[in-house]
């Protein structure tokens, strides 16, 4: 994916995808909710943001940041099957709480 940071502009970055369904809804769905990570840790208290610290997954080799406040759509079959994309695993139900919460404020259905 192209950074989205002006200072990187045109620069191909790794970035993780946090999908928003359980994979058995995937059956007969066109297109799939996802939000982004980073590990750039800046804003990281922000309330429509979730802060994971490295070690807690073994597939985010830094601290990283859930991103809720962009909510993303990607076709199953090309952006989701259709790529090289691996299956990192899943997150636990504390933080998807978390990213619950967040996605409520960022929508404004929460005050921060």
């Amino acid at each position: 994916m192209n950074a989205s940071d002006p200072s990187r502009r045109g620069e191909a970055i790794d970035k993780y995808a946090v999908m928003l369904q359980s994979p058995s809804v995937f059956h007969g769905k066109v297109r799939v909710s996802a939000v982004l990570t980073t590990s750039h840790t800046e804003r990281r208290r922000d309330a429509w943001n979730v802060y994971v610290r490295v070690g807690a997954y073994t597939f985010w080799p830094k601290d990283t940041v859930i991103q809720c406040a962009d909510v993303y759509s990607f076709d199953i079959e090309t952006d989701v099957y259709g790529k090289d994309h691996p299956y990192c695993g899943m997150l636990s139900d504390e933080v998807m709480r978390q990213v619950d919460r967040a996605l409520a404020v960022s929508l404004q259905l929460l005050d921060q």
